[in-house]
């Protein structure tokens, strides 16, 4: 399964997350490419600033969303993840690039984050 840039943006992404990890057989992996909250606190301050504008002008995506809570709390376990400026003012550039897998329900340190929703954009292809 691969989500690239949609974590910012699906209004319940927790949902989203759920609908990824029951769709995945046992030891699936998902890829994700994803941008979110910079790992500097002078960067993290100008994604808090200028949020509110960003959501508005570009369809709800929000820049201090952490890719990588996010898909922990899902019930994930990441087993490679880089983390990166791309080209681009920073609060706008700081990369999340990574896999990760399933892990059994007694892993899982939350319980499911809820019911997920069709159309939530995170695209799949789940062969049985």
């Amino acid at each position: 399964m691969v989500s690239t840039f949609t974590l910012c943006t699906i209004p319940d992404v927790a949902g989203a997350l759920a609908t990824a990890r029951r769709a995945l057989k046992p030891g699936g992996r998902f890829f994700f490419l994803e941008h979110g909250l910079s790992g500097e606190p002078r960067v993290q301050k100008w994604q808090r600033r200028l949020e509110p504008l960003q959501k508005l002008v570009s369809g709800g995506c929000h820049l201090t969303r952490d890719p990588r809570a996010l898909i922990e709390s899902a019930g994930f376990a990441i087993s490679g993840l880089e983390t990166f400026y791309a080209r681009g003012p920073e609060p706008f550039s700081f990369l999340y690039r990574g896999v990760a897998s399933t892990i059994s329900s007694n892993e899982v340190h939350r319980a499911d984050v809820g019911p997920g929703h069709a159309g939530n954009g995170v695209r799949a292809d789940v062969r049985h």
